[in-house]
């Protein structure tokens, strides 16, 4: 199992205040990832896959995407071979997720109030031949369902 270790270091830039995040970069990019949203955690498991797990807190907003596609979204990691999310606000699934959790065997999504698919979850074009299979998705006692156009 690998884990993400962050350091803050403290210092004054030109008279200012400055923060700065390291982070290793064997596992993840130094982009922000859904790994490092508060309330997900990720384990990767013997087959080097990871299960990504978000548990919402107070109308909390999860947006999951490519960061290439859409800036304000978080991105799971390419050997996603699982995503639950439950106890969301309101919860976004973007365009080629699919594409990017290449090895993806399930999506569960649980207790949210809002969840809006985006189109082309997985788009064909351009996808490696045999890509963009997973096993089962689930959406279970969701409130507001937006499933859009093209979306699977």
């Amino acid at each position: 199992m690998k884990t993400v270790l962050l350091v803050l270091v403290i210092g004054s830039v030109a008279g200012c205040g400055a923060v700065e995040i390291e982070q290793p970069t064997d596992f993840y990019p130094l982009t922000p990832t859904l790994c490092l949203v508060p309330g997900c955690s990720c384990l990767e498991d013997s087959t080097s896959l990871v299960a990504v797990t978000c548990s919402c807190q107070n109308k909390q907003v999860l947006k999951i995407g490519l960061l290439s596609r859409v800036s304000d979204s978080s991105q799971p990691p390419e050997n996603t071979g699982s995503l639950l999310v439950e106890n969301c606000h309101h919860v976004e699934l973007y365009s080629r997720l699919v594409n990017h959790m290449k090895n993806i065997q399930n999506i569960t999504i649980r207790n949210s109030h809002t969840v809006v698919i985006h189109p082309k979850l997985y788009e064909a074009k351009g996808a490696a031949p045999g890509s963009g299979s997973a096993h089962n998705i689930e959406l279970t006692n969701i409130h507001r369902l937006q499933v859009k156009r093209y979306s699977f």
